[in-house]
């Protein structure tokens, strides 16, 4: 081997070293500050576990989809599609402070459902219908895209409460107070044996309220979930438990409309 040679090795093994100590220095200090590649190494690794645990999910679905035809849950829905406005808290916070007829307001697209939307939360009626899921009361937030929901997707709504509206709409210093108010509602309208109770509202607000409204939350993430999703509660004993949450619409459609195979 030449002189030459060996020293380009030598260089090449000394350049490898260096690469390999700077990854390890750079991945300890990622890791405690969660910059790059930390949140792509974070969001690839969600992918691969969502992907492989894809099958499991779906057996639970069904499962949860089964249950609830039987009744006896209070079903937390996220309100289907709404256009996507920055500011549509102040909007909320006014229209819920002036009692607003925002259907026909000139804010009616911050507020209220699009047209998609609009067919989304027909389709939650729909399909509730056809696995004969019984309704026993529906409970919505004052906001237009809460109630429009509702009433899309179950024809009625039994009563408006403000503890359901979405907490950034509201101050800061008033979301424990409403955290409380919405456990006392929930509490004050359990579901019969055989029905289920309805909560059209929003989401982030059970994340918010989770250590307030439960005793236990075993969603493993209650809001993370898309418009139309829905988290499964039950009350035991004057105490709530989140038991599960469906994604959206979709994961509930697809866990429990068996389709013809002939």
């Amino acid at each position: 081997m030449t002189k030459s040679n060996l020293l380009k090795r030598i260089q090449i093994s000394l350049l490898i070293a260096t690469l390999v100590m700077s990854s390890f220095i750079w991945g300890a200090f990622t890791v405690k500050d969660k910059i790059f590649p930390y949140k792509l190494a974070e969001s690839l690794y969600k992918k691969l576990a969502k992907s492989e645990l894809s099958d499991g999910r779906f057996a639970t679905d069904k499962l949860w989809a089964e249950k609830i035809s039987k009744g006896g849950f209070i079903l937390h829905f996220r309100h289907a599609q709404r256009e996507k406005w920055h500011d549509v808290t102040a909007f909320d916070a006014y229209e819920v402070y002036t009692k607003s007829n925002s259907e026909s307001s000139t804010f009616s697209k911050a507020t209220c459902l699009t047209v998609q939307g609009i067919e989304e939360a027909k389709l939650i009626g729909k399909v509730f219908k056809i696995n004969d899921v019984k309704v026993d009361k529906v409970i919505s937030s004052p906001s237009c895209r809460a109630m429009q929901t509702a009433r899309h997707a179950f024809g009625k709504i039994d009563l408006v409460d403000i503890s359901l509206l979405h907490r950034t709409a509201m101050m800061k210093d008033q979301w424990i107070h409403f955290a409380h108010q919405l456990r006392e509602l929930i509490l004050k309208h359990p579901p019969s044996r055989t029905g289920n109770v309805i909560l059209s509202g929003h989401g982030a607000t059970l994340k918010y309220d989770s250590k307030i409204l439960f005793e236990k939350d075993d969603t493993g993430g209650i809001d993370d979930r898309k418009e139309t999703g829905f988290v499964v509660i039950e009350s035991v004993d004057g105490k709530l438990y989140a038991r599960y949450r469906f994604d959206s619409i979709r994961d509930y459609v697809n866990a429990s409309l068996k389709l013809p195979t002939d």
